[in-house]
């Protein structure tokens, strides 16, 4: 219909992701936050990967309580120093 006029139109997409990945972090789901550096670029990481490990080790991924679950949210390879930073986050899963 001509009368309604030409709609307003703009892509609020990138503003979108900042306002849920917000929210995302201060959820009270989220138990904590954790910044991994590996010691060479890694091509196989990716956002949404689960981090699990042996029981019996030492690392802070075996220690999780029951009901959590940790996963990268952010994968960034550092080629200048040969490295990638990984954001991982741990979880209450419901």
């Amino acid at each position: 219909n001509s009368s309604l006029g030409r709609a307003n139109e703009i892509n609020d997409t990138n503003s979108l992701y900042e306002f849920i990945r917000h929210l995302s972090m201060n959820s009270p789901e989220v138990i904590e936050t954790i910044d991994v550096q590996t010691l060479i670029p890694e091509f196989d990481y990716r956002p949404g990967d689960i981090v699990i490990s042996n029981p019996e080790s030492r690392d802070i991924f075996s220690h999780c309580e029951n009901g959590s679950i940790s996963s990268i949210e952010k994968v960034c390879i550092d080629f200048q120093n040969q490295c990638t930073n990984l954001k991982i986050i741990r979880k209450r899963v419901q």
